[in-house]
């Protein structure tokens, strides 16, 4: 009878609870609105775009990693792998002043730092 009548009982919720569910979306979308109003061109078609351009290699990882997390993985070295692959193409951007597109239908990229990400993948399967 007392496990009925706790079933039947929902506890308090509290401002903690709330904010650790929903924080980060009024987060978000606090910031969206001060910026709209702060400047004109931040709700902009083409600013809405480029922030979405700037953020969708962050989100594919971030996407990756949730399933890896859910099924029990814990890898975290998708990111840093990731972050020494921008770094490279980037120094190779300013260093030899030239810009070299990415294949990636043909499976065509940037010889540099695929060879640092194969030779990186190699030791982090090792445990």
């Amino acid at each position: 009878m007392n496990t009925a009548r706790a079933l039947q009982e929902k506890p308090a919720r509290s401002a903690f609870d709330f904010l650790y569910k929903y924080g980060t979306i009024i987060t978000v979308v606090v910031l969206i609105a001060v910026f709209g109003i702060l400047n004109d061109n931040f709700l902009n078609t083409s600013n809405i775009i480029n922030i979405l351009r700037s953020i969708s290699i962050v989100t594919i990882i971030a996407v990756g990693l949730t399933v890896s997390l859910a099924v029990g993985g814990f890898d975290l070295s998708v990111g840093s792998t990731a972050s020494l692959a921008n770094a490279l193409v980037i120094s190779l951007f300013v260093w030899r002043g030239t810009i070299v597109l990415i294949d990636t239908m043909s499976g065509k990229s940037m010889p540099i730092p695929d060879e640092a990400r194969k030779i990186i993948s190699t030791f982090e399967g090792w445990e």
